[in-house]
């Protein structure tokens, strides 16, 4: 009978044994998976944190792109104007230096035509004598004659 009890007595220490060992197990099992756990959820916020920096440094460059385009289409805008006005500077410019080449031809003709009226007129003047002095000669002759 003592045999048995002790038997019994270390059949239900081993149990016991067994039940604190396997109790060990469940929390040392139940601590891994919460540490698993935590590291899944870090891994998974370190991912989020780096595609929300890669998001923000995308868009930064986008939009400094961005900028340096519309920089780039103001100047072009600008150097566009500024040849559109040295262009029709140019154009007035050269329309100014026709009329002026216009004016002095003009002037030169005019100015032919007063000398010529007037080189007409001495002309006409000079003719006027001599016929005058030719018929007075004739007329001279023909009464001495």
């Amino acid at each position: 009978r003592t045999a048995n009890i002790d038997m019994a007595r270390t059949v239900k220490e081993d149990n016991m044994d067994m039940d604190g060992v396997n109790n060990n197990r469940k929390v040392f099992r139940a601590g891994l998976d919460e540490q698993m756990a935590q590291n899944a959820q870090r891994a998974h916020e370190n991912r989020l944190a780096e595609a929300s920096e890669a998001a923000e440094l995308k868009l930064r460059a986008t939009q400094q792109l961005c900028q340096e385009l519309s920089k780039d289409k103001r100047k072009k805008e600008a150097l566009k104007k500024d040849m559109k006005e040295q262009l029709q500077k140019a154009e007035v410019k050269k329309q100014q230096q026709r009329a002026e080449q216009q004016s002095e031809l003009l002037q030169v003709r005019q100015s032919m035509r007063n000398q010529l009226q007037h080189d007409m007129g001495c002309w006409g003047s000079s003719l006027q004598r001599i016929n005058a002095a030719a018929q007075q000669r004739e007329a001279n002759c023909s009464h001495y004659a």
